[in-house]
């Protein structure tokens, strides 16, 4: 690393280009690869369901799928229990719902932007149903205000 510190940009740029191209090349497979089959697009919603298939939170990875989405929505373990992520796509002015309120009315918390609800184990049934069940009841209803805000 002492060469970047004593080098130039331009040097440091032409040795570690090679190196950036082939980690963004293979993260591109990888994507494609594993990621994009997990995530479904639901109107203005993308959907992406990481439990079950040994794929880590992937916060932005909706869109590099679904450019388009307005809204995230991830399915995912947290400890011992399941969370349901919802977000606004940043690149994209989406501003009709507020995603906090959704998630306060489900026991979770966060803002206008970004919120979640978390689902600790209990004994009222799968833990992974209550979960779907309440991430496509949360989907319908950010489509449903998004429609309603948007006409």
């Amino acid at each position: 690393m002492r060469w970047l510190m004593l080098g130039s940009l331009e040097a440091a740029r032409d040795r570690l280009s090679p190196v950036i191209d082939r980690v963004l090349e293979r993260n591109a497979r990888v994507l494609e690869q594993l990621v994009a089959p997990a995530i479904q697009l639901d109107g203005v919603v993308a959907v992406m369901d990481v439990v079950g298939r040994g794929l880590p939170f992937l916060q932005f990875a909706h869109y590099l799928a679904f450019p388009q989405a307005q809204y995230a929505v991830t399915l995912y373990k947290r400890g011992d229990a399941l969370a349901i992520s919802l977000g606004r796509n940043p690149w994209l002015n989406s501003g009709h719902v507020d995603l906090g309120a959704l998630a306060r009315r489900e026991g979770g918390g966060g803002h206008a932007y970004a919120a979640g609800v978390t689902f600790p184990n209990s004994q009222y049934g799968d833990p992974y149903s209550v979960a779907r069940v309440n991430l496509l009841a949360l989907v319908r209803e950010v489509n449903r205000q998004h429609a309603k805000k948007a006409a």
